[in-house]
């Protein structure tokens, strides 16, 4: 995923993230590659260890915009 903004048929994709060890809720994002760069520099600046992506469920949503109509 190396897209900013991954799209599939025109929809935006957004990315529900889940600890595979106890079903944690972890994030919601539109890259999961970015996210866990990120999430991994938190966690080495805490004195954790680096986790990776097969450690996570990752569930994958398109969004969809509605205008109301006036």
């Amino acid at each position: 995923m190396s897209e900013i903004l991954k799209k599939k048929d025109g929809e935006e994709v957004l990315y529900i993230i889940h600890h595979k060890e106890d079903g944690t809720f972890e994030g919601l994002t539109n890259n999961f590659d970015a996210w866990l760069k990120e999430w991994n520099e938190q966690r080495l600046a805490e004195g954790n260890r680096e986790e990776y992506d097969d450690e996570f469920d990752v569930e994958e949503k398109t969004v969809s915009y509605f205008e109301e109509k006036s």
